[in-house]
């Protein structure tokens, strides 16, 4: 057992042993600009916790800088955190990727995150997040600006927004669920290139979106039961176009409405 509480750096490579319990105190944040190896295993997961049931939310567990470079997150569960912000920097997710390539997030379990707008948050870098769980989120689930990610086989069930929502980034999703999420399952925008195959999503009010000059690749997908299925628009006048989604092979079923585009989009 670890106890956190405050701002602590880790400007050193650092190693978590299977089965450890980091527990984080009101507002704890800890920022790793070396590289993290938390690697747990099926038995004995590394957890990030409250370090009391009754505490207010801990703060953000953040990768930050090239120094980062490789970490790894691997049977990691991670709850009741927030984010971080004051003057000179914020992280506004529980899990906070910044300006970190080779980050692999694997097996994973995302909950009850609090306050801020993401649960994981992902600026530049590239990230690959296999057979991850996001359930609940406060807001967005996933939050990529200006990266390139991977996300296999993973779920994004019951966000209070977006399951997953992307700008300016490049992004690959395969054989994953977006369900129940109270706005889109994926939002695809601000020059977003997105593949996705074989996924399933389910139950949003919108089930993908595509905005502001943004291209939608959607091979073998299935859309069940939104309030909309497809949606592309233009919703900033600076990016000039609207989004285009080129759709095959894929079921649409139970959906109010299957696809809707405003005059400067093509789907």
């Amino acid at each position: 057992v670890k106890t956190f509480s405050g701002y602590t750096v880790f400007d050193v490579p650092i190693v978590i042993n299977p089965g450890t319990k980091v527990l984080l105190g009101e507002g704890a944040v800890l920022v790793f600009k070396d590289t993290l190896q938390a690697v747990g295993t099926r038995e004995l997961p590394i957890r990030f916790i409250p370090a009391t049931k009754e505490q207010p939310p801990w703060g953000a567990v953040v990768l930050m800088g090239k120094g980062a470079r490789g970490s790894s997150l691997y049977r990691c569960d991670m709850s009741g955190g927030s984010g971080y912000k004051e003057n000179i920097r914020e992280y506004s997710g529980m899990l906070s990727i910044h300006n970190v390539t080779g980050v692999q997030v694997t097996d994973c379990v995302f909950m009850d995150n609090h306050t801020v707008d993401d649960m994981i948050h992902v600026v530049y870098g590239d990230v690959v997040f296999n057979r991850c769980k996001l359930i609940g989120a406060h807001l967005d689930a996933l939050d990529i600006d200006m990266a390139d990610a991977l996300i296999i086989d993973c779920l994004f069930d019951g966000s209070g927004n977006d399951g997953v929502d992307l700008m300016g980034s490049n992004i690959r999703i395969i054989h994953s669920t977006m369900k129940n999420n109270s706005d889109k399952g994926i939002s695809v925008g601000e020059g977003t290139n997105l593949f996705s195959v074989q996924n399933s999503i389910i139950g949003n009010l919108i089930g993908l979106e595509s905005k502001d000059q943004s291209v939608a690749l959607l091979f073998n997908n299935e859309f069940i039961d939104n309030k909309k299925s497809l949606s592309a628009y233009k919703k900033n006048w600076q990016y000039g176009d609207g989004g285009d989604i080129l759709v095959s092979k894929s079921l649409f079923m139970e959906n109010d409405e299957d696809a809707i585009a405003d005059k400067d989009s093509h789907i």
